[in-house]
């Protein structure tokens, strides 16, 4: 699924374009299924991406995007069910869980368990 982005979601990415997969597997999203979607981000030109999981992500994964940011300066954002919960709960607007998510990559400080 992709998503143009509007003038609200440019200002937090400097991309115009944000590309979202889900997963919905058994087990939790891994670092190699992270590399993947990694990949397709450098073939679409962007530096956004979010991946959302109906379960959670390895610490790997985590890592992973991390490294990725690191290295490349692309984003790739990780919500899972607890963060799709909150947003049907209405505790948080997608908005809202995308800038944190990105102000957590860019000042280190997620730690998923």
């Amino acid at each position: 699924m992709e998503y143009r982005l509007n003038t609200e979601m440019a200002r937090i990415f400097s991309s115009n374009e944000l590309v979202i997969e889900a997963k919905n597997l058994k087990n939790p999203v891994n670092s190699a299924i992270i590399g993947t979607f990694h990949s397709k981000l450098i073939l679409r030109q962007s530096n956004a991406g979010v991946v959302i999981a109906t379960h959670s992500f390895t610490k790997d994964s985590i890592q992973k995007s991390f490294e990725i940011f690191l290295r490349n300066k692309v984003m790739i954002l990780l919500f899972d069910d607890r963060d799709i919960n909150q947003i049907i709960e209405g505790k948080k607007d997608l908005l809202y869980l995308i800038y944190e998510e990105r102000e957590s990559i860019r000042n280190r400080k997620r730690v998923r368990t």
